[in-house]
């Protein structure tokens, strides 16, 4: 399929601007970048998705969503007890069907990869399944996790660290190579931090990234250092999403 003739955007290190470019897409791959006149001429047996002089991007990146808050709309949630309120009385279909509309409603707007930090407390096993089976349906990329939150029991944590882990091994076992498993832990204060990210590091191993949310109970300017060494070793991602956090921890 030829998607064309518009504007093409390539982004990378040397962006480049093609008028009147068009966009050669085979199965779920770009193959070709050129001109609109020169791919039609090429390849007359495919089918044109006519651009019609718009704008054609690479996929945009959703560096750090919540799919299954997707529902909240318009229920006027604020501050994070109403949020955690929301977060444990999802159920499974409530995830799945949330995720879904989430992920078709980005997709219209060219956001092609997610990276979903997800909590269901209630409904913590095969939470992650039901967000995996909604990124398959509508064909995105996706980073997915379960965060493990440190103001939470350690049996808690531990659920949700097994149920990244069980993600991973449903992965390799499909060989899914559109979603990525990542080990998930949230920070809300500064006693509690080194404990959860250590746990996550341990988890995620060199095979898994980890996925990181920073919003503590203290400002940039207080003071955090780690009472024992860091890990040297390095996870496969760090991915971050900081709201409040000291200097010394980021």
């Amino acid at each position: 399929m030829i998607v064309g003739p518009g504007f093409v955007v390539t982004g990378g290190e040397e962006p480049l601007v093609v008028a009147d470019g068009a966009v050669r897409v085979v199965g779920a791959h770009v193959a070709q970048v050129g001109s609109a006149a020169q791919l039609a001429a090429a390849f007359p047996e495919e089918a044109l998705w006519p651009a019609r002089g718009g704008v054609i991007l690479p996929g945009l990146m959703n560096t750090h969503a919540h799919l299954a808050r997707h529902l909240a709309r318009g229920l006027g949630l604020c501050g994070e007890e109403q949020w955690e309120r929301y977060d444990a009385a999802l159920c499974a279909d409530d995830i799945y069907w949330s995720a879904l509309a989430a992920l078709v409603e980005g997709l219209r707007h060219g956001v092609t990869t997610v990276f979903d930090f997800h909590r269901s407390p209630t409904w913590v096993e095969n939470s992650l399944l039901e967000i995996h089976q909604a990124v398959t349906q509508v064909g995105v990329r996706a980073g997915l996790c379960y965060g493990a939150a440190d103001h939470e029991p350690e049996n808690l944590r531990r659920a949700a660290y097994e149920e990244c882990v069980g993600l991973a091994h449903e992965l390799r076992r499909g060989r899914s190579g559109r979603v990525a498993a990542l080990a998930g832990a949230r920070v809300t204060s500064l006693g509690g931090a080194e404990r959860v990210l250590a746990e996550a590091y341990d988890v995620a191993g060199c095979e898994l990234g980890v996925h990181a949310v920073l919003d503590l109970d203290a400002g940039a300017a207080e003071r955090w250092s780690p009472a024992t060494p860091w890990p040297r070793r390095e996870p496969a991602t760090l991915w971050a999403h900081a709201e409040r956090a000291p200097h010394g921890l980021l």
